[in-house]
């Protein structure tokens, strides 16, 4: 029966709660300062969203935890309420008409956000040179370490000079930002975009004095003289010890060591980071070499400084004796740069006024003697050498000596024909037959070395003299065929218009034909009885093989030929440098061979 009556007024007491209205409210959201899902809620926020219009004088709102306790009446909760399921619980809402006793209910969401993730942040240190204390920041560049890797997109950033102010969200400062005292306090406040909920954070603004590398500004290099010039070769490979603390002086320029310390780095990158510090006494690793000057005081601050360490070669000089041609003159060069050198020169004992040049020429014989001078003070040298005048007999007038054109050196300058023309080369002034005079195919050089000889001119570098080589560049073009405007003179062709004659310039072969048909090897290499040359294909009736000294004479050896080889009987040759030569209609390819 107690059952039955039960059911009877519990149906009646829904039937009488639909003559009041419970609206549903906005959700009630909160912000979890400590992120731990619960927070406390004023539930009487929602009471004017329930009622609507109902006046609360005529209403009674009460709030619980569960429907059943809100339909009944039980278990009302407190109007300020500590959620008890974290992050979101539901809250049921009873509505009772004070002169009915009608009821009504519905329900509001508790929702607990979470605020922005915070964390310690690093002071904003600027370093000025004579600091006043002021400067001006830029805020934004402490965004990405306030926001510590929150989505910038979903969180907005602001500062304040005061914590009551971030809090209130009032009175961001500008950025850039002046201080206004030193050190100065602000907060940063991280705010969540979707909900609104911020955390804030402090942090000082602090102004130090600035640290100075090389206050003048003048270039600093460290230079060593090196006294192995002769053996060192590439220059940019010397190097020497260098005793870094020497820079100190130049890097601070009168600053107070003291407050100060100094620190050297092969790059800029260490420099920056401060790490692999070289050692104080360091060897280059290149000349020169810039190495980096770190000056860092008490504060952190600091400024970075170039240093050039340079590797000076100490003059070096190899002049010989020379022999001067009567009636001739010849030229002295020392192979340095009066950019780097000071020059005088004297003859027996006497300086020759107006000469400072790295050059000399010479038209009197005597005892001659070059004063080289380091203008980076790397030292003086001196070199004395004797010039002897004899008579030089030259029949053809080409420049070389009739002693020179003994090319086999037996003696008899009747047997050497070069060019097979049937004149002697002493008496051809065009012993190659490539239309170009022998005289202009030494005017490239001046002078005679102490044997008395002309100078030694291999345009391509296959260790024959461009006088007596009929493809002076080495581009299997023969000279004469270089003569692209036909008027029977190669020198006075130039097609790309660069000022070198196209029969000294390789890339330049206008009648070149393919020459990757044209290829051999040579094997052993060096040899000592018979060389095997392989062709790269069966191209025997229309080659020429050739053994060829390094004076350029044709030399008569026994060979066999086979299919695509030839084997070449070297056995009673003497040692040294010899060249085969395939010839080809106008193609010529050439390759070294050592006889040992």
């Amino acid at each position: 029966m107690k059952k039955l009556l039960l059911a009877f007024s519990f149906c009646f007491f829904l039937l009488n709660s639909y003559s009041q209205i419970a609206n549903q409210p906005s959700d009630l959201m909160v912000c979890d300062d400590d992120n731990d899902g619960y927070a406390e809620f004023d539930l009487t926020i929602t009471e004017p969203e329930v009622l609507g219009s109902q006046s609360s004088l005529d209403f009674s709102v009460s709030y619980h935890e569960t429907q059943t306790d809100a339909i009944i009446g039980d278990y009302p909760i407190a109007s300020l309420y500590v959620n008890i399921v974290p992050n979101m619980q539901v809250i049921y809402i009873r509505v009772e008409d004070l002169s009915s006793g009608s009821v009504a209910t519905t329900s509001v969401n508790l929702v607990v956000n979470l605020t922005p993730e915070t964390t310690v942040i690093s002071d904003y240190e600027i370093c000025e040179i004579n600091s006043d204390g002021y400067a001006e920041f830029d805020l934004t560049t402490k965004n990405a370490e306030v926001l510590n890797g929150q989505n910038p997109a979903l969180f907005s950033v602001s500062y304040y000079a005061s914590v009551v102010e971030a809090e209130l969200q009032m009175n961001a400062l500008p950025s850039p930002f002046t201080n206004y005292t030193n050190p100065q306090t602000i907060y940063a406040a991280i705010t969540d975009n979707s909900t609104g909920c911020f955390s804030t954070i402090s942090f000082d603004l602090v102004v130090n004095e600035a640290a100075q590398a090389n206050p003048d500004l003048q270039p600093i290099v460290y230079q060593q003289c090196d006294d192995n010039a002769e053996t060192d070769g590439d220059p940019s490979n010397d190097s020497s010890q260098f005793d870094l603390s020497v820079l100190d002086f130049q890097i601070l320029d009168g600053q107070d060591p003291s407050v100060y310390t100094l620190s050297y780095f092969a790059t800029l990158v260490d420099a920056e980071i401060g790490v692999n510090p070289l050692p104080t006494l360091y060897q280059n690793t290149i000349n020169p070499q810039v190495i980096y000057a770190r000056v860092e005081n008490y504060f952190g601050c600091y400024d970075i400084a170039e240093a050039t360490l340079m590797v000076t070669p100490i003059p070096y000089l190899s002049v010989e004796d020379t022999i001067l041609c009567v009636d001739e003159s010849v030229t002295i060069d020392t192979g340095l740069s009066s950019d780097d050198y000071a020059f005088l020169w004297y003859v027996d004992g006497f300086i020759i006024s107006g000469e400072s040049l790295p050059t000399l020429t010479i038209n009197s014989p005597g005892v001659y003697t070059v004063q080289v001078i380091d203008i980076q003070g790397c030292g003086i040298v001196t070199t004395e050498f004797l010039v002897t005048e004899l008579p030089c007999p030259d029949a053809d007038s080409d420049g070389v000596d009739d002693s020179e054109e003994d090319i086999n050196n037996n003696g008899n300058l009747d047997d050497d024909d070069t060019d097979d023309d049937g004149i002697p080369n002493y008496l051809d002034d065009d012993d190659d037959g490539d239309n170009v005079s022998t005289e202009d195919e030494i005017a490239e050089l001046s002078g005679r070395n102490s044997s008395g000889t002309h100078p030694f001119v291999d345009t391509d570098n296959d260790m024959i003299e461009n006088y007596l080589d009929d493809d002076d560049d080495g581009d299997g073009v023969l000279t004469i065929d270089e003569d692209y405007n036909n008027n029977g003179d190669p020198t006075d062709d130039d097609t790309n218009s660069n000022m070198i004659p196209d029969y000294l310039e390789a890339a330049v072969a206008l009648s070149l034909e393919s020459l990757h048909k044209l290829s051999f090897k040579l094997y052993p290499n060096p040899a000592k009885d018979m060389v095997t040359v392989t062709l790269s294909q069966n191209i025997l009736n229309t080659t020429d093989i050739s053994l060829i000294d390094i004076q350029g004479k044709t030399i008569n050896i026994p060979k066999r030929e086979f299919n695509s080889t030839v084997e070449l009987d070297v056995s009673a040759l003497n040692s040294g440098l010899y060249f085969v030569q395939l010839r080809s209609g106008n193609n010529i390819i050439t390759e070294k061979l050592v006889v040992e």
